[in-house]
């Protein structure tokens, strides 16, 4: 094609996304009539500037649709645009580590953990490039990174645990298993046989990490993600199984962000608290940035972490 052609095509497919934009906030959201508009939209080029919005109208308008494969391949689309990024060489394009974040949050609802626990792992990457660990966008990714890699197997299983040994099951298809603290017994036939306190289960090698309570002689980071463990007040017991990010600790005290609705906080004795090795972030203490861009807290994006979890039910 020509140059001349090209650019009619990408004038021709600005001006129908601007009109649907247009229609879609004139009628709330949910005029049937732009929906064939929508469909019909295609993309120019992988990395061009539109393909983002057009991969978002399509998405939303598959998701409401309930065409979760649709939807898939919509955030697919979405994945495919904007250069990947790293502490070492960050975006220009701050919203990309939102889009990120986004695409994690859909293809966790997907219920495929492996494409997001990838796009979670970018999106907290990319935010550490501009705030430090404790600011609430990195926070918040910290957590959804920890709690996706919760429903996830463990990628490598060489390291024999000993008897006694603290783990937390994970990866199981029964997602309210995940996060359940117990004790290692025998191995055999590659099951662990991993002792609850309500009895014992067996496992596969995959499905425990090792874990510490944080009342053991190690140190925790602030902005660490830690595991809420042993609550038995009715109100606590809904907590377990919650990952937080460590905000303050001391005198046998946790202050933990994210296991409660909103903002709030929830300070717990440390032998309520778990640290598991494999959900950490590796580069968790070098990625401080003292860069700061002060656009204020999305709420919302604190309490879809527990939404998410209450539509998988």
């Amino acid at each position: 094609a020509s140059f001349s052609e090209m650019l009619g095509t990408e004038v021709s497919l600005c001006d129908n996304l601007d009109r649907i934009d247009r229609a879609l906030k004139g009628s709330g959201g949910h005029d049937g009539d732009i929906s064939a508009e929508i469909l019909a939209l295609r993309t120019i080029h992988p990395l061009h500037h539109t393909t983002r919005r057009v991969g978002r109208l399509q998405y939303d308008l598959h998701t409401r649709l309930h065409q979760r494969a649709d939807a898939a391949r919509a955030l697919e689309l979405i994945a495919s645009h904007g250069p990947r990024c790293s502490i070492s060489s960050p975006c220009n394009a701050p919203e990309n580590a939102f889009d990120l974040e986004f695409l994690g949050d859909g293809f966790r609802r997907a219920g495929d953990f492996g494409r997001a626990e990838e796009m979670y792992d970018r999106a907290w990457r990319e935010q550490a490039v501009r705030h430090e660990l404790l600011h609430p966008y990195v926070a918040c990714c910290m957590r959804k990174l920890a709690s996706v890699r919760l429903r996830l197997p463990a990628a490598e299983t060489n390291e024999l645990l000993a008897l006694g040994t603290l783990v937390v099951l994970r990866g199981l298809p029964d997602r309210r298993s995940n996060g359940v603290v117990g004790h290692v017994g025998l191995l055999q036939d590659g099951l662990y046989t991993v002792h609850l306190g309500a009895g014992s289960v067996p496992v596969l090698v995959s499905n425990v990490s090792s874990a510490l309570l944080a009342k053991a002689p190690l140190i925790l980071v602030l902005g660490q993600p830690v595991l809420v463990h042993g609550l038995t007040s009715a109100a606590g017991q809904a907590l377990n199984g919650r990952i937080g990010t460590v905000e303050a600790f001391g005198q046998g005290r946790v202050v933990v962000q994210g296991v409660r609705r909103g903002l709030g906080v929830a300070d717990l004795a440390a032998e309520n608290i778990v640290v598991v090795d494999a959900l950490e972030v590796a580069s968790l203490q070098g990625a401080s940035c003292p860069a700061f861009r002060d656009e204020g807290v999305d709420t919302d994006s604190e309490t879809d972490e527990e939404e998410e979890e209450e539509e998988e039910l």
